[in-house]
């Protein structure tokens, strides 16, 4: 997961065990999937 991590000082991507591993991290609140809409064909809010 990409974390703006104000513990390293920049940006981190980070496993769940990383986030588990900290007693200041260890709820997770919410999580926001990017879907850049290549993947599996294109994206469309279209009916």
């Amino acid at each position: 997961m990409l974390h703006l991590c104000a513990e390293v000082g920049r940006p981190a991507v980070w496993e769940p065990a990383e986030f588990a591993a900290r007693e200041r991290y260890r709820v997770l609140v919410g999580v926001k999937r990017v879907n850049s809409g290549r993947a599996n064909g294109s994206a469309s809010n279209e009916d």
